[in-house]
């Protein structure tokens, strides 16, 4: 693979287009990202915050310094949700949860008053808080996978389970069972419908849905610690163990997205120390068609369309394990061939 330090040119754009299913387009170190070849002019710069020096032809960022987490004098860690006009004023949200180990968080209109709720995955029970307008959130639900012992949830998403229209809450726990609860709307309350039965280390959670012999489906996906991503199909409130990947690596993130415009969601899985791999959706089966060579320490993953042409790009969060830092990354979708 190019270096990607520096900018490839457009001759070495082209030749990683016309050999690679997804092709580097964009890294980032930091609050900066730098936009090579295609995007914009070679070595230009394009800066979130702050100033931005354009990197000469051939060189690379240097590695930044980690940020330092401070805490403000006398403030607890916990949530804290701001809603004003960019630039943010941090001494001013209007709403603060309690102090938490919390790890994941999500949006979503469960009761469909029209007002998002905020599901909040901690270590230890987790926490859905209703919005009431007027800036307040109020504690609706705590739960809690294993009546047993305590959740070690890394990450809380929303999805349909049942097609109700009403938003029930998938949980990925680490060391302990993952689960789904469902929202009755009946009762205006949560219990639990699903788990896996036995403990392990789930790190990513993420929902889809798409049809198979004219029957929509739905399928929950789990990334886990040491061992393959499982995916489950949901039929008539049933969730059937229906894909294991190939591969038992650390999955950290998990997101679907059509990067080949056929209707149906593909997968992409954030890896930690090892490449991330998108997963073509074949309809009863997913196949592995691009791992990334950089096997970096991967948090987040996320599709978009990033330079407008129509199909999705694939963004890479990377982090930092044992002092090394990785580049933040965005792979190019090289479009219809695949």
């Amino acid at each position: 693979m190019m270096n990607l330090g520096g900018s490839p040119g457009m001759d070495g754009v082209n030749a990683m287009k016309k050999s690679l299913l997804f092709f580097p387009c964009l890294v980032s170190a930091m609050l900066l990202v730098f936009m090579f070849g295609a995007l914009r002019g070679p070595g230009e710069a394009l800066a979130f915050q702050g100033e931005a020096t354009p990197l000469p032809q051939g060189s690379g960022p240097a590695d930044p310094e980690p940020p330092v987490e401070t805490a403000s004098p006398g403030r607890m860690p916990g949530i804290e949700v701001e809603y004003s006009r960019l630039p943010i004023n941090p001494s001013a949200p209007i709403w603060t949860g309690p102090v938490a180990f919390t790890r994941s968080l999500a949006w979503g209109d469960y009761d469909l008053d029209g007002r998002l709720d905020l599901a909040v995955g901690n270590s230890g029970n987790n926490t859905i808080y209703h919005n009431e307008g007027a800036s307040s959130l109020v504690e609706a639900k705590s739960l809690v996978c294993d009546a047993s012992m305590a959740d070690n949830t890394y990450e809380v998403a929303w999805g349909d389970y049942d097609g109700d229209n009403y938003l029930d809450l998938a949980v990925a726990n680490f060391d302990s069972k993952s689960c789904v609860f469902r929202y009755d709307p009946g009762l205006d309350d949560f219990y639990l419908v699903w788990d896996t039965g036995e403990s392990h280390n789930t790190r990513s959670v993420a929902w889809a849905g798409w049809n198979i012999d004219d029957t929509f489906y739905r399928f929950l996906a789990l990334g886990n610690s040491g061992e393959p991503i499982v995916i489950y199909r949901i039929e008539t409130g049933s969730f059937d163990q229906w894909w294991t990947a190939p591969e038992g690596n650390t999955t950290n993130a998990l997101a679907w997205g059509d990067y080949n415009e056929d209707g149906r969601p593909d997968l992409a899985a954030g890896n930690f120390g090892e490449g991330s791999i998108v997963y073509r959706n074949d309809t009863s089966s997913l196949t592995p068609v691009y791992t990334t060579t950089e096997g970096e320490y991967t948090s987040a993953v996320a599709w978009g369309d990033m330079n407008g042409d129509g199909y999705l790009d694939l963004a890479l969060a990377n982090g930092r394990s044992y002092g090394e830092i990785n580049l933040s990354r965005v792979y190019c979708n090289r479009g219809p061939a695949h």
